[in-house]
């Protein structure tokens, strides 16, 4: 599913037209990275959580030389989907 059939399927749902559903979508979008942005979790209950999570910095191996590099350390966006979301693609 791409990001049109996403907001067909919301305005679908939500009785609304698309240019609303397109708002409320960009709106989510907006909110959720704002809050990863300042470290926050975002949960939607009973389905999935999004966090940031720091990696630490290690050393790697470029797989083409063999050569060892450095990978330095940066923040991740961690994705967990809880039981009620997993079955759901059971």
């Amino acid at each position: 599913m791409n990001r049109n059939e996403l907001v067909k399927a919301i305005a679908d749902a939500g009785c609304v037209d698309k240019k609303t559903a397109e708002n409320q979508f960009q709106a989510l979008l907006t909110t959720i990275k704002g809050a990863l942005a300042k470290g926050e979790d975002v949960t939607v209950t009973d389905n999935f959580k999004l966090s940031v999570e720091q990696r630490q910095a290690r050393a790697g191996r470029n797989p083409k030389t063999g050569e060892p590099i450095d990978i330095p350390a940066k923040r991740v966006i961690k994705f967990a989907a809880y039981k009620h979301f997993r079955d759901a693609v059971e």
